[in-house]
Parts: C-alpha cells; structure tokens; sequence
C-alpha cells in the first residue's frame, strides 16, 4: 500500500534502484533482519556459526541455478525473489526519504526562541473552578446540541478507525498452596535422582531450565547461587532456594580448569556426497595422508572440504566456550580435554566427518559443570477456580452498560482507561500478550457493551472485563457513531461557558486574585513557580498546556480574562518573569533541533502521503 504510494511519487521524481544497490544492501556485513532470517531458513548449520555473506553469496547462486519444476526449490526461489523485492522497495523509500530529511533547516530565530521557551522561567498565581463542581446531570445536552459541535469541529474527528476501552483486569496470582506444590515437587524428583543417578534423564524430563552439559565460569552462570557453587564438594547438593518465582536445586557434578575457549579449523567431508561410509574414511585417509606429508591445511581446506561456509576462511570454525552444547561430545572432548594448540584429531558424526586443527586456547579458568531442576509457582487448578468464581460473580451481576461501573465500586477495582487505541493495534495498557480478540470485538460492539476475555498465556495470566466507550469506525463522522465523545465535549463546553460566567461576575469590581477568590465559592489563590515554556505537568495542578501557553503570553502583573483549560476554568496573573540573553552561538542547539526533526521526519511524511492518498486500511478486520 505505502509502497504503492512512494514507486508511484519516485518514478514521477525518476528516482530507481539498481541491482547493484540491491546486492550491496542484500550482502552487506550487517544485513536486514529479513535478510538474515533467509540466510538462517535456507542454511539452518549456520545457527552456530553465525551471519557470513560471502556463505549467502554461494547459497544465492545455488537458488539461481535450481530446477524449477522442482517445488521446494522453486519455493526457495520464490522466497529469494520476494526478499530481492522488499530490498529494493527499502532503498527507494530511503532515497526518497533522503530527498526530503536533507531539506531540514533551523533558522536562528527558530532556535533562539526554542532557547527562551526551555531557559525563561516565570511564576505564576492563579484560581480556577475545575468541571466536576457542576454534575453532568445539571446540564441538558441534545442532538442539536451535539450536530453543532461536530459541524464546527469536525476536522479534530479522525477518520481512521480506533476503539476506546475502560475495563478491570483480575489477575490470576499462585497462592501459598501453589508454591507449597512447586516446592514439593522439586524436593520428590530431588529424591528420585538420589534413587536412582540418573540426573541427566529427570532434569531434561522435568526441570524448566534446560539440562547443558558444558562447563561454565562463574561470570557466564545466571543464579544467585553462582558463588557456591565453586565452594561445595563435586555432587553436592543446592537447596532448594526460591529464584525469579521458581524453586530451584542445584547440583555440582564436576569442576575442572579449562580453557575460556578454543579456536578450530576443519576440513569437512559431507556424508551426503559419498555412496557409502567407506568410501569417505578412504577421502579422509587421503586428507590425512596429504597433512602428514606436509600439505599446509588451507590448501588441505581449498582441496578437500566440503563445508561452503568455512572453506573462503581457510576452514576456521571460529572459538568454542566450554559451555557450548551444540557440539558433539566426541568433538567436545578433544577440544578441551585431550589436546592443544597445533594438535589435530578426526571426529565422525552422521553429516559426516571434521579433521580439525586446534590454532588457538583462551586463558584457563576454573569452570563447573553443574544443573538446576527448578520449577515455576505457578496458579494451580484451585486457585484458577477461586478466580473464576469471582470474576463470574462480576459478569454475572456487572456487565451490563448500566451497572458496569456500580461493579467496579463494588469489588474496589481499580478500572484501567484506553482511549482512542488504533484499529490495528496489538497491546492495550496492564495486558502483556496480545489483545487482538479484545480490540476486534471492540470495533464490532456498541458503545456500553461489556464482555469478559481471558488471557492464559506464559507470561499474562488473567482475565480481563471489558467495557467499550467510544468506537470509531473510520466512515465519515456522525453524531451517532461519536454520541459518548461528543456528549463529554459539549459536556465540558458548556460547563466552561457556566463557570466563566461566574469568574466575571467575581471579576466585577475587583483589582487582585484576593478579590476576585473572596467572591467565589469553591476556589483559593494558588501558586506555580519555576515554570517554562515547555512545561508538561503544573506542580500541585497537573497537566493543563492553556494555563501553560497563556501564563507564559501575558504581560507580568496583568490579571487575565477568564479561560477554559483541559480540568477546568482559569484566571491567572504571572507574578515573576525571569528573561534570558540568547547567546551569540547557537549552533549545537540548531544541530540538536535539526536532528529531533530528521528523527520525527519520516514516519510523519509518510503517514501524509498515505493520508492524501485516500488510502482505507480495513486489514484490521481480518486478523
């Protein structure tokens, strides 16, 4: 869609992306996250290897040459020219972007004046009657109330759909009962390994954090039990101990002193090149042969190897910690327990089979080979039971338009608000997963409706009771489809226009903020200093920008007109004001607003250009 847009504005510009542009972002050293997740699909080995673009280069030419009749490797074709694709739709959005940010300029006024409104500061005495003096059942608001509203204001309406929410979440918290149960259970297969000595077996079979059987130093070991660990006697016992909402055991199997890491290089003979196992050891007695007589091993690499990721760097594997489990154990052994720098050894697996040279050891350290079975306190099936009751009692009794808030009193909730929350928008304020179903239904309900979701995931369990307040659906503004918006805006104006009418009245005949204050009900002087310009949050008023913009505007001394803010109707008198000397040099300043604008530049344009477009957006209907 956006893409659309921006070939449409660049072929107009004549801006083009060339191959060649494609192939430096595509094989740069720090790709695209898309690039990378192809390279990984496509050559899964390279998981432990890491990222190599030269790899993804001879890969590429495989995809290039495959037979297309084929249908996994037309599909990884396929893949690779969608990814080609999306490339080249980034760069010509860079450059079009680029044509754009490079234009940003900050005049010297404009900085000096963004000097003055972050150093000039001023104080301020002001009273104001806030809206809630007035109940909303004082005032009468009607259709025609609210059609003139919206026909003077329509334009602040978006037409982009968006839901607003009020809702209670219920979270579903373990009990004493559920950490009793995660306790005891680590203390009976605790009990079971000493029975039988199958550590290895209980741990993969129980424990949450996965068995490693490397060795590691205590900076790279994540427990708070670390320390002891490089204490207690091989075969001891930790605990159990209660550890980020786990209870924990650990147990020490060994310690040695090993080197932080080894540095490989191998040459790789592919088992799926070869008819039989034989006919590959006789390759690799040919590779051995030709090492003994004195071949160096790169040519060794560039002769024999058959591993396409290691073979442009000479056969280097790179360094292997003593705490890698990706590597097999026979591989792992000759690395750290059995030879050094300059030994070399064979290692046979299924894929195939290495003749790695050991070229460099790291510094040695006291390492320990250790485990933990632990286990989450979880909410059990009775505790979830509890819950449920109590939320069914709620929407039971509470979800209806009318009563949704007498529940909230009731069950002394405190209820979470989510305004105006895009279409598509995935999260909604206290709730982790997403909250999809919740925004989907939003969007289809009627302002007052009330349902009751659950979210039982890893890392959100609760339920959630929600009411909707406000839909949008994105269609031309109505009075019916914004009713409970307009309603607290006309609300708020007419409120204002009431409690103006008794600040002037106050004003009569009065010469100071005393005055005016001693005939008023319901209002005192009060006092804000150290303002700014930029101020967000008024000390003791909170945020109000009108008081902000209008207190910094009047001259000092001068008592204001009465004015509406976002809490409520104002009179102000700036008591102080503090001027600065703008400085002759304000470039960094200049840089630093430059760049603020550069940052916010592109998202912003190109939400224009999609908005000028006339673009409709209903995906959110759909997922």
């Amino acid at each position: 869609m956006l893409n659309k847009v921006i070939s449409k504005e660049a072929q107009a510009l004549g801006l083009t992306v060339t191959p060649e542009e494609i192939d430096n972002r595509f094989y740069s050293p720090a790709p695209l996250r898309e690039v990378q997740d192809f390279y990984y699909t496509i050559y899964p080995k390279a998981q432990a290897e890491g990222y190599n673009p030269e790899t993804l280069r001879q890969l590429v030419e495989q995809i290039l040459s495959f037979d297309l009749n084929d249908r996994q490797q037309q599909a990884l074709r396929e893949y690779y020219d969608v990814l080609r694709q999306y490339i080249a739709e980034q760069v010509l959005r860079s450059k079009y972007l680029a044509l754009f940010s490079k234009s940003v300029f900050v005049p010297d006024w404009e900085a000096a004046l963004a000097y003055k409104h972050t150093n000039e500061t001023f104080d301020l005495s002001y009273i104001t009657l806030p809206y809630t003096l007035i109940n909303d059942a004082d005032v009468t608001v009607n259709d025609d109330d609210l059609e003139a509203y919206l026909a003077e204001h329509r334009s602040e309406f978006s037409n982009k759909a968006s839901v607003s929410f009020k809702y209670v979440i219920f979270d579903i918290i373990p009990t004493r009962e559920d950490s009793m149960e995660a306790l005891n259970f680590v203390k009976e297969k605790k009990t079971k390994i000493e029975e039988s000595g199958r550590d290895s077996l209980y741990v993969r079979q129980y424990s949450e954090t996965p068995y490693n059987r490397g060795y590691f130093p205590k900076d790279e070991i994540e427990t708070m039990v670390a320390d002891s660990l490089f204490k207690v006697e091989p075969g001891t016992y930790i605990g159990p101990y209660l550890e980020n909402g786990r209870y924990r055991i650990a147990r020490v199997l060994d310690r040695k002193v090993l080197p932080d890491s080894v540095r490989v290089r191998t040459v790789f003979l592919n088992r799926a090149n070869y008819s039989d196992v034989d006919s590959m050891k006789l390759k690799m007695d040919e590779v051995r042969a030709a090492y003994e007589a004195g071949t160096p091993f790169d040519t060794l690499v560039a002769r024999y190897s058959e591993d396409p990721s290691s073979i442009s760097k000479g056969g280097d594997l790179g360094w292997f910690k003593p705490s890698n489990a990706t590597l097999t154990y026979d591989i792992y052994r000759n690395l750290f327990f059995q030879n050094t720098t300059g030994d070399v050894f064979e290692s046979e697996s299924p894929n195939g089979i290495n003749f790695m040279e050991i070229t460099g050891r790291g510094d040695e350290k006291e390492m320990v080979k250790y485990y933990i079975l632990d286990r989450a306190i979880n909410p059990g099936e009775h505790t979830r039971n509890q819950v449920y009751a109590e939320v069914s009692r709620f929407a039971t009794l509470y979800a209806t338009p009318d009563s949704f808030e007498k529940g909230i009193e009731v069950f002394e909730l405190t209820p979470r608000i989510a305004k105006d929350i895009p279409a598509d928008a995935y999260k909604l304020p206290g709730i982790n997963v997403s909250a999809r179903d919740i925004i989907r239904w939003g969007l289809e309900a009627k302002p007052g409706e009330v349902k009751m979701f659950n979210n039982f995931e890893p890392t959100d369990d609760k339920y959630v009771i929600v009411q909707v307040t406000s839909v949008n659906t994105g269609e031309e503004p109505t009075v019916e489809n914004l009713r409970p918006l307009l309603t607290q805006k006309v609300l708020r104006e007419k409120k204002a226009a009431l409690l103006m009418d008794q600040m002037k009245t106050a004003m009569s005949g009065s010469s100071s903020l005393d005055q005016i204050s001693t005939n008023l009900e319901n209002s005192e002087v009060k006092t804000a200093n150290g303002l700014t310009f930029n101020t967000q949050v008024i000390p003791g008023l909170g945020k109000d920008l009108a008081v902000i913009g209008t207190g910094y505007g009047i001259p000092k001394d001068v008592i204001s007109d009465p004015f509406d803010g976002d809490r409520g109707v104002y009179i102000i008198q700036k008591t102080d004001m503090i001027e600065v000397e703008i400085p002759e040099d304000l470039s960094v300043l200049k840089s630093q607003m430059e760049n603020l604008l550069n940052n916010r530049f592109g998202n912003t344009l190109l939400q224009y250009m999609l908005d000028n477009a006339d673009v409709k957006d209903t995906r959110y209907k759909y997922f």
